[in-house]
C-alpha cells in the first residue's frame, strides 16, 4: 500500500499536459487511490466508486455503518500542490450521492487527524474497530468508550489450547478435539492456520502493536507469558531445518558466529566407523568457506551453556545480586538520554512560544501570519502530548526487580530443555570464546536489542573433546565464557 510519503515527490511538481493522460499523472493517480485505500483499511471502511478522469477523480469512502462522504481530487495542471491543499470533501447519502452536502474544502492532513482521534482513543485503552480476536468481547459504546474484556468461555479454550501445545500435543490432534467438541471461530471450525495464528498472537498476554507503537491497556491478558514464550519458542523450533526424530538441537536458532554475525546452525555426518557426529557450524562457513569458525561438538557446547547458566544462578544470593545490577542499569539509562525528558522539554517550549504569541495578540499584533503560527504551534503541542502519553506508557513496561528474582529462580528449576528456551536469549561463538546472553523477564526486552547492559559473570573453561568414534584420544580445549543480561 502505497503512503503519504509515496507522493511527497508531487509537492510543487509540474505535471504533463495534453490531450493524453501523462504517465506522471497515471502514477500519481495510482498512488493516491492505493494511499486512500490503506487509510480505509486501517479504519476498517471502504473506497468506492472510484471515478478516474482526464486529470482528477474522486471517490467515496463508506464507514462500517454505512455513513459514506464524497471526496474528489481536483485538476492537477493549473494550481500546483491543488491535490493536497483544496480537497473537495462532503457528506453523502449514498455511494452514488455525488450532490450530497455543503461542500467543504480540506487537505490531506485529515487523515492523520483520523489517525490521531484513533491513537487516542488507544491510549485511553478504547478498542477501534475490527475483528475481535476469539476469547474476547467488547463492551461499553461509543460515547462512553468500547472496551474489550475476557470471555470466560472461550478464554478457557485458548488456555488448554497453550497448555495441551507446550506439553507436546499436535495441532492436528487438538484441531480434531476442538471440532468434534463444536468449537467454532467467527462461526467456522477452528483450522490450521488460525491455531497457529493464535499460539503467535501477543493479544493472548495483553500486548497490542499498531505500526510502531505498543498498549497494554486493550487487551487483558489470558495467559501468562511464560506459557506464551514457550509455545513460541516451539513453533520457531519446529518451523526451521530438518526434524531428526529422537534428535533434539537445545540451541537451535539461539546461536550467532562471533566474526561473521551468520547463524550458526545444526550440522552432521558420519565417520569412517560409521558412527553419526553433530555439530553446530556456522553457515557463513558453509556457503563461502571464509569464517575462521571452527564446528563444535553438538553435546559439547550445550554442555557448556547448561553448566554455565547453572553455575551463575546456582544460589538465591546471585539471582538477586543479578537483579540488583539490571535494575541500576536500568535507572541509569532512564536518566541520561530519555525521549521522554526531551518531549517534555519540547513541550515547555511550545507552550512559551503559544504564550509568547498570545500577548503579542492581546497587544494588537494580530495578523495571518500570527494565527497560522498559533495554529501550527497548538498542532505540534498536541502532536508532542500524545508521545508523551505513549512514552509514560512504555515506561509501564519496564519490569520491576521482583519480577526478575522471580522469572530466573523459576526458570532455573526448569529442565534443561525448557530453561534454554526461557533464560538464553543468545550464544555468540568463537573458537576460544562463548559469549551467553541471558533473558531475565518474561516481558519483551524495554531495552533495544542492540543494548547490552553488562557482564556479570566470566571465567576460563578448560574441556575435554571426545573423540572416541573417531578411534582418537581425547584433546583438551580452553573456553574463555562470558556471561552477559
Amino acid at each position: 500500500m502505497a503512503k503519504l510519503k509515496d507522493l511527497e515527490k508531487f509537492m510543487g511538481y509540474e505535471f504533463s499536459s495534453g490531450c493524453y493522460t501523462g504517465d506522471d499523472y497515471k502514477s500519481f493517480q495510482t498512488k493516491y487511490i492505493n494511499y486512500l485505500r490503506s487509510i480505509c483499511k486501517q479504519n476498517h471502511w471502504q473506497l468506492v466508486n472510484v471515478g478516474k478522469n482526464h486529470y482528477c477523480f474522486s471517490a467515496f469512502i463508506k464507514s462500517a455503518e454505512n455513513k459514506c462522504v464524497y471526496i474528489s481530487i481536483p485538476d492537477v495542471r493549473y494550481f500546483s500542490n491543488e491535490w493536497h491543499d483544496h480537497i473537495l470533501i462532503r457528506t453523502a447519502k449514498n455511494e452514488t450521492d455525488y450532490r450530497g452536502g455543503f461542500n467543504n474544502y480540506t487537505s490531506a492532513e485529515l487523515s492523520q487527524k483520523v489517525r490521531r482521534g484513533l491513537n487516542e482513543s488507544r491510549i485511553k485503552g478504547n478498542f477501534t474497530g475490527g475483528y475481535l480476536l476469539f476469547g474476547y468481547k467488547k463492551s461499553g459504546d461509543k460515547k462512553t468508550g468500547v472496551k474489550v474484556e475476557i470471555d470466560e468461555n472461550q478464554a478457557a479454550i485458548v488456555k488448554r489450547l497453550f497448555e495441551e501445545f507446550v506439553s507436546g500435543r499436535l495441532v492436528k490432534d487438538l484441531i480434531g478435539e476442538f471440532n468434534e467438541e463444536g468449537v467454532l471461530y467467527r462461526g467456522k471450525p477452528l483450522g490450521k492456520t488460525t491455531v497457529y495464528n493464535m499460539l503467535r498472537n501477543e493479544k493472548y498476554i495483553g500486548i497490542y502493536r499498531f505500526g510502531d507503537e505498543v498498549y497494554t491497556n486493550i487487551y487483558p491478558a489470558i495467559i501468562p507469558e511464560t506459557l506464551f514464550n514457550l509455545a513460541r519458542a516451539k513453533i520457531e523450533i519446529n518451523q526451521y531445518g530438518k526434524h531428526v526424530e529422537g534428535v533434539e538441537y537445545l540451541l537451535k536458532r539461539k546461536i550467532t558466529c562471533g566474526y561473521c554475525r551468520k547463524p550458526v546452525s545444526s550440522e552432521s555426518g558420519t565417520s569412517k566407523s560409521g558412527a553419526v557426529m553433530r555439530y553446530y557450524k556456522c553457515s557463513g562457513k558453509r556457503k563461502d568457506k571464509t569464517c575462521p569458525n571452527i564446528p563444535v561438538r553438538k553435546e559439547l557446547l550445550e554442555q557448556i551453556v547448561i553448566d554455565a547458566t547453572y553455575e551463575a544462578l546456582a544460589t538465591p544470593e546471585l539471582i538477586e545480586n543479578i537483579a540488583d545490577r539490571i535494575m541500576s542499569a536500568h535507572k541509569k539509562r532512564m536518566q541520561g538520554a530519555s525521549c521522554l525528558n526531551l518531549l517534555e522539554d519540547q513541550l515547555v517550549a511550545i507552550d512559551n512560544s503559544i504564550a509568547n504569541l498570545i500577548k503579542a495578540m492581546e497587544q494588537g499584533i494580530i495578523s495571518q501570519a500570527t494565527k497560522d503560527r498559533l495554529n501550527s504551534l497548538e498542532q505540534e503541542k498536541s502532536d508532542i502530548q500524545n508521545k508523551i502519553a505513549i512514552e509514560k506508557q512504555k515506561e509501564q513496561l519496564i519490569v520491576q526487580r521482583d519480577d526478575i528474582v522471580k522469572y530466573l529462580k523459576s526458570a532455573i528449576k526448569k529442565e534443561p530443555r525448557l530453561m534454554i528456551q526461557l533464560i538464553i536469549k543468545e550464544v555468540v561463538l568463537y573458537n576460544d570464546k562463548i559469549e551467553i546472553h541471558f533473558n531475565y523477564t518474561e516481558a519483551k526486552r524495554p531495552d533495544d536489542e542492540k543494548h547490552r547492559a553488562f557482564s556479570f559473570y566470566s571465567f576460563e573453561k578448560k574441556v575435554l573433546v571426545d573423540q572416541h568414534r573417531l578411534n582418537k584420544p581425547p584433546i583438551e580445549k580452553n573456553y574463555e565464557i562470558i556471561l552477559s543480561i
